[in-house]
């Protein structure tokens, strides 16, 4: 065969590998070729061997009837084993259904004489000749075989006597068990579990997978390898409770996977590190010290530590315990540790725990570092009680007089009855006057405070001392009071005190009064002269404090005034008082000329009169207002503020006056409104008076009625704010001040009314709003009024929008400016954009519409009452990004690439902002040759050096470039030993040692007709034009038949060239004809299989089967989160690191409907698009 083309590939091996399962089977027999036997496998019970041949297989030429049991010959050898002999019982299809002729893997059941087979045995299944043909009706030859099929090895292990047994006994507390595990005669694997004493028996199975005969975790499980000698299992025994039995079940398992029947073992646990009825609370400690005593002992040598918390705190972990921490992990209030020495009692003393006979809990466990771990005893808790306070004697806080005048004693604690008790006090006054105290008792509702009953009370302003001499009297707890002497006893009872002002001066002859007063007391005073004389002439009265009279005698008196309250307290006072001699005539005082005379008329309904006043020098002007025409009263009487019969005027007052100044005097409001009076007026300076004047007035008219006016308000907009309303404008009448309230209807939301009438606030909803307001005057008098409000939408934008541009473009308001600004994409036609508006409060206008936004354009938004607000909108573009620096760079950063082969160029534009980052490619070939697309893919012509570069489509002039070296392929193509596949009955795809694959020029590929109108036909045809795989004879793909395991995991074998030889296996894998492969495949860790025995090499591979594969094969370093699919809850986890890599890859994706499928068989189809990304993606 000539070979005319070579075509450089570049993925390593793929071609092999796609041929092996892109085609059926290893080999495709073509038309005119016999069929043949490929693979043989027997089942893991023995019961049969599943045979795989070349193609579909018949009994017969025609292709009428299916093969039989009579077609084959079967061989057995017994090879020393258990087995005598096998006979052929059935042939059945894989799914155990009965043969329609043309299957391709049929299963031989058979049955075994003797046995359990020991491992040894052999099976031949061979073809009888002129027996089995194809679908062209071509003989299988009778040379067809299987090959010697080993039986598995059934025959059980067996234990050596006297195993398994208990071991040796650990320490105590330590929880642990131990097993002694020996088998007969060969190397093992034992499994054991840990029950409860006479649980049911599991099975082998159960103890396997670590379960009790319930399928329930074991309490405890594990398994070893063990050789000949046995095995002492001892460390990873630990259970929860000390000195107690339970049953441990084991078995072992022989290499070829036979296990025993399971033994039990009979099992005890260590007694516990604690002694029984230990620790234990020990005596109690010296009075005050707050400490407590703890007796512990232990069976072993160790270490105990406790903790003290307050009574009824949560316990502490035995971690916190030994850490000296209380549950929340912060400090105890006492805590530390002693060592103990086996079956020795030892006492621990605490440290004082901060209060007296107070309960608390203690919380001890033992522990120390055994040899295999660390050894707790449980947490122990032990309730005491700290010893009881030492008691201290009362301390004397406080002596005062109560409110009845008796004295109180308080202390600092409560105290006894000290009933009996009075003669040991003594209560005595400043001058050595005594109070006898007549009972001793307890204040009521107060046990620290003693009362002491005297005969005498003591009044306010007295000052005593109390004396104790020492009887019976103690504190509630047992403290004896001590003795304490002329102990100041507060009194805080009212008494009145006198005022030390001395009396004015007196003239012989002149009437004279003064008022004596005294403040504080008890209800009313009397006023006695204690001592010395008062002026000739004067008396002073004792119910008032009144000193009146005539003074008959001139001089200078000196006397005692003492003041006496109801509760008989008492103040006293020394007075000097002068009496002149009597004075020569003098002129009376005199109003101004014209003076007084009628003032302003006042308002009407206010009932008052004024007058004007006016006087020649300084002096007092006192008034008394009357009905018309009653009696004229003294110059005293009106001084006095009454009328002619002493009785109460209708008004009264006084007035200081400057000299030739007009003051104006307002009289209170009188009885009537237009009504006449007389106002008698009189001057006096205390020693000379004017003469009395009388003044005819008259009250003004009656006020007007009280009327609250309508009104129609101004236009109020939602969300502004309104000029405050003034409801006293729309009020006429009545007396003022004025009160408002609303009484019906409701304000619009975000106003308030204020009590003097003032309307304000900020309107927040639109709407027609009713209100009915009251007013109500100074007298009662009442109106009211109902008021209309309509609050207006507010005239605004609240959205202005380029909804056309992508992204959208939003504008950015200021309401109160009413300003729009939209900056929008460099390269924006803005003079035609349509704008989405949303606005409300009227009509916009120039409206939504295509508008030229080359200049600010005014939109106007016009309301009912024509009313308008105006908006400026401003549009912006955004100043183009230009392209600074362009960095050329590819997947690996690679700098060089081989002759025939391709490489993808990729850019680093900088600044990554740019506003065009696309680039044009090009090539300068200096001494090799290249070409390159539009999308960076450059294909290596000839060896030498070649210049790459990518220019900015921006304008900006900016280019990037990289020097590749193509080297040169060399060399022969040579055959790769046991790769050779046929693709087609034409041609034939050689891979040598340099990744070259031969391809002649007239290789014809098979048009796949299946593929057409397939979604990954673009995938499949690139790989078949690229010569990776081809179809199948009959001019099919088919893109959705599933793959198995065993053939995808040729593919990554051989695409990855592994040349690692390995005894790696699978038991079922054993005789498969993918066998090199999966060994090769597990060596590098890039399958697992389902355990270490079973690989299910004929399984269809899964999609997150798939993707573990690949990262692995790959190296494809993971990623940090997967991305959401909807099934994502469905992606087993050993499977999500791997998806998530090649995701974020882009290697494999999701469903359109945003699910990943996990557990979805991989198809043809699949595959192929898997292998073109990776190819593109240069991960391969």
């Amino acid at each position: 065969m000539n070979c005319k083309l070579k075509q450089v590939v570049i993925v390593p091996l793929l071609t092999i590998a796609i041929a092996m399962f892109f085609v059926p089977r290893a080999i495709i027999a073509a038309e005119g070729i016999e069929p043949f036997i490929c693979d043989a496998t027997i089942s893991a019970d023995n019961e049969y061997i599943t045979v795989t041949f070349s193609e579909g297989v018949w009994g017969d030429s025609e292709k009428v009837d299916p093969v039989t049991a009579d077609d084959f010959n079967l061989v057995f050898k017994q090879n020393g084993g258990t087995v005598t002999d096998v006979v052929l019982l059935d042939l059945k299809t894989t799914g155990d259904a009965a043969l329609a002729g043309g299957e391709t893997s049929i299963r031989f059941y058979f049955e075994l004489i003797g046995g359990p087979a020991k491992g040894t045995e052999t099976v031949n299944i061979t073809a009888k000749a002129d027996s089995i043909y194809n679908v062209h009706g071509f003989a299988m030859s009778a040379e067809q075989t299987t090959g010697d099929i080993k039986l598995y090895d059934k025959t059980p292990p067996v234990f050596a006597e006297g195993y398994p047994k208990a071991g040796q006994h650990h320490a105590p507390g330590s929880k642990r068990l131990s097993l002694e595990v020996k088998p007969y005669g060969e190397s093992v694997k034992t499994y054991y579990i840990i029950v409860e004493n006479d649980a049911d028996s599991p099975t082998a199975h159960q103890i396997m997978n670590g379960k009790d005969s319930n399928g329930k975790e074991a309490l405890a499980s594990g398994n070893y390898d063990v050789k000949q000698i046995g095995i002492h299992i001892r460390n990873s025994i630990k259970l929860t409770a000390d000195n107690t039995e339970y049953d441990a079940y084991v078995i072992i398992v022989d290499v070829a996977g036979n296990a025993t029947n399971p033994v039990k073992v009979d099992l005890r646990t260590p007694i516990s590190i604690l002694t029984k009825d230990y620790p234990k609370v020990g005596q109690v400690q010296a009075i005050g010290s707050q400490k407590v005593e703890i007796i512990n002992k232990a069976n072993d040598d160790t270490t105990a530590y406790y903790v003290a918390v307050p009574d009824g705190d949560p316990a502490p972990t035995r971690e916190q315990i030994v850490a000296g921490k209380d549950s929340a992990s912060n400090p105890a209030l006492a805590f530390g540790s002693d060592n103990l020495i086996a079956s020795k009692e030892k006492s621990i003393l605490t440290c004082a725990l901060g209060a007296d006979f107070t309960p608390f809990d203690i919380y001890i466990v033992l522990y120390h570092k055994g040899i295999l771990d660390d050894i707790y005893s449980d947490v122990v808790k032990l309730d005491v009680i700290t010893p009881p306070a030492p008691v201290y004697p009362p301390i004397l806080q406080k002596v005062a007089v109560n409110n009845n005048g008796d004295v109180e004693i308080t202390f600092d604690k409560e105290m006894a009855d000290p009933v009996g008790n009075q003669g040991s006090f003594l209560v005595q006054g400043e001058n050595g006057l005594i109070r006898n105290v007549n009972q001793v008792k307890l204040k009521s509702g107060d046990a620290r405070t003693i009362e002491l009953i005297l005969d005498t009370k003591i009044k306010g302003n007295e000052a005593f001392y109390l004396s104790y001499t020492p009887g019976s009297i103690t504190s509630a707890d047992g403290g004896v009071l001590a003795e304490f002497s002329l102990q100041a006893i507060e009194n805080n009872l009212p008494y009145p005190v006198m005022a030390t002002a001395n009396p004015s001066k007196g003239q012989v002859g002149v009437t004279y009064s003064y008022l004596f007063k005294a403040a504080g007391g008890i209800g009313s005073t009397m006023f006695y002269l204690e001592d010395g004389f008062l002026p000739p002439g004067l008396q002073l009265v004792s119910h008032t404090g009144l000193l009146c009279g005539n003074p008959t005698k001139p001089g200078t008196y000196t006397f005692t005034i003492r003041v006496v309250d109801e509760n008989n307290a008492m103040d006293r006072h020394v007075y000097t008082m002068i009496i002149d001699e009597e004075p020569e005539e003098l002129k009376p005082l005199e109003f101004a000329l014209g003076f007084p005379q009628i003032g302003p008329v006042q308002e009407p309904g206010s009932k008052q009169v004024s007058l004007l006043i006016r006087a020649a020098e300084d002096a007092t002007a006192y008034y008394i207002v009357v009905d018309n025409d009653d009696p004229t009263p003294t110059k005293e009487q009106i001084k006095a503020g009454s009328d002619a019969i002493n009785g109460e005027p209708l008004a009264k007052g006084e007035l200081m006056l400057v000299a030739d100044k007009t003051i104006t005097l307002t009289t209170d409001p009188l009885e009537a409104d237009l009504t006449p009076y007389d106002v008698y007026i009189v001057l006096n300076n205390s020693t000379r008076w004017s003469e009395i004047i009388k003044v005819d007035v008259a009250t003004p008219l009656a006020a007007l009625p009280l009327v609250l006016l309508p009104q129609t308000f101004n236009r109020c907009e939602e969300g502004y704010l309104i000029a405050q309303i003034d409801f006293t404008e729309f009020t006429s009448g009545g007396d003022a001040p004025y009160s408002y309230s609303i009484i019906s209807g409701s304000l619009p939301d975000g106003l308030i009314l204020s009590g003097d009438g003032i309307l304000s606030g900020k309107p927040m909803k639109t709407g027609t709003y009713r209100f009915t307001i009251m007013v109500e005057d100074f007298n009662g008098a009442a109106s009211t009024q109902e008021y209309c409000m309509n609050i207006m939408p507010e005239k605004k934008i609240t959205s202005f929008m380029f909804e056309e541009l992508k992204p959208k473009v939003v504008g950015v308001i200021d309401q109160d400016k009413k300003t729009i600004i939209l900056t929008v994409p460099f390269g924006t036609d803005i003079t035609n954009l349509v704008p989405t508006i949303v606005y409300e409060g009227g009509i916009i206008s120039p409206g939504i519409k295509a508008t030229d936004f080359t200049n600010t354009v005014i939109y106007t938004i016009t309301a009912d009452d024509e009313s308008y607000v105006t908006y400026t909108v401003t549009v912006n573009t955004e100043p183009a990004i230009p392209v600074n620096a362009i960095n050329i760079t590819t997947v690996k950063d690679e700098t060089s690439v081989k002759e025939g082969y391709t490489l993808l160029m990729s850019v680093i534009i900088e600044p990554i902002n740019a506003t065009d980052n696309t680039v044009t490619w090009s090539i300068e070939n200096q001494t090799g040759n290249a070409t390159i697309s539009q999308t960076g893919l450059l294909t290596a012509r000839k060896a030498g050096k070649v210049i790459v570069k990518a220019a900015a489509n921006d304008g900006s002039g900016v280019e990037g470039t990289k020097e590749i070296t193509i080297t040169s392929v060399g060399g022969s193509t040579k055959k790769r030993k046991g790769q050779d596949h046929l693709i087609s009955k034409e041609s034939q795809l050689l891979k040598d040692d340099d990744a070259v694959f031969e391809i002649p020029e007239d290789l014809s590929l098979p048009s796949m007709e299946d593929i057409r109108e397939h979604w990954a036909k673009d995938n499949i045809s690139n790989l078949v034009k690229m010569g990776v795989f081809s179809g199948y004879p009959d001019n099919t793909f088919k893109p959705d038949r599933h793959i198995t395991r065993a053939e995808f995991t040729v593919v990554l074998v051989s695409v990855f060239d592994s040349a690692i030889d390995t005894d790696i296996t699978f038991e079922d894998v054993a005789n498969h004809w993918a066998k090199e492969y999966i060994s090769k495949a597990a060596a590098q860790g890039i399958i697992t299989g389902y355990n270490e025995k079973c690989f299910g090499p004929d399984d269809p591979i899964t999609r997150e089967q798939m993707a573990v594969m690949i990262a692995r094969a790959a190296n494809i370093n993971s990623y940090d989160s997967l991305p959401k699919f909807q099934d994502s809850d469905h992606i087993s986890s050993w499977a999500k690191e791997a998806i998530s890599a090649l995701t974020a890859r882009q290697i494999m994706v999701g469903y359109l409907d945003e699910t990943f499928k996990p557990g979805n068989h991989a198809t043809r189809a699949e595959v192929a698009t898997i292998l073109y990304r990776m190819l593109e993606k240069g991960h391969i």
